[in-house]
C-alpha cells in the first residue's frame, strides 16, 4: 500500500472513530483491543457483542485475506442476529469493486453486501462535509438514550498498518 493510501485510510478511520465517540458510542478496534495468539476467536466473540460492524472499505481491505474472513464473519453475525454492517467507502472503491467484480467472487459478495446495508461515502477532499458524514453515521447507528450505558460498537477496520476495519 502506498503512503497516500495509508494516510487516506488513517484519516477515514480517525474521522469515523471521532464521530462515533462524539455520538456516545464505544468503539472496539480489533487491532488495538485484541492481542495474543487467539486473535481470530476473540475478534469473532467481540463482533457478536457489537451493535454494528463498521468496515472502512479500501482496495487493500478487499485484497487482505484476514479482512475478508472478518467481513464474512460479520455477515454471518448480521444474519444470525439481525444486526447491520455499515460500510465507509473511500474514493475510488466503487469503481474498483465494479472492475474486479467481473472475475472476483469477493468483490461480487461485497457489492451485494453494500446494497443490503448502509454505506457512507468518505473523502479526504478539503471540501468534504464532516458534519454531513457524522449525520449519516448517526442515522445508520442504533438509537440510544444519552444517559444509558453506551453500547459496544464494533469497528473492525485496521486502524494501524494493515488498514483493515473488519
Amino acid at each position: 500500500m502506498d503512503r497516500f493510501s495509508q494516510q487516506q485510510t488513517r484519516d477515514a478511520v480517525s474521522s469515523t472513530v471521532n464521530a462515533l465517540n462524539d455520538l456516545g458510542f464505544t468503539v472496539f478496534d480489533q487491532h488495538k483491543d485484541i492481542g495474543g495468539e487467539f486473535m481470530a476467536e476473540k475478534a469473532i466473540q467481540s463482533m457478536s457483542e457489537c451493535h454494528r460492524v463498521i468496515i472502512i472499505l479500501t482496495s487493500e481491505y478487499i485484497k487482505d485475506n484476514w479482512s475478508v474472513f472478518s467481513l464474512q464473519q460479520s455477515f454471518m453475525k448480521m444474519i444470525d442476529s439481525g444486526r447491520k454492517v455499515i460500510f465507509i467507502l473511500v474514493p475510488g472503491i466503487k469503481e474498483f469493486i465494479k472492475q474486479e467484480g467481473n472475475e472476483d467472487e469477493t468483490c461480487r459478495m461485497i457489492d451485494r453486501a453494500i446494497k443490503l446495508n448502509d454505506s457512507i461515502l468518505w473523502s479526504d477532499n478539503k471540501h468534504f462535509n464532516k458534519n454531513k458524514f457524522r449525520l449519516m453515521l448517526e442515522k445508520a447507528m442504533p438509537k440510544i438514550r444519552p444517559n444509558h450505558k453506551k453500547p459496544k460498537e464494533c469497528d473492525t477496520v485496521s486502524v494501524a498498518e494493515k488498514t483493515c476495519m473488519a
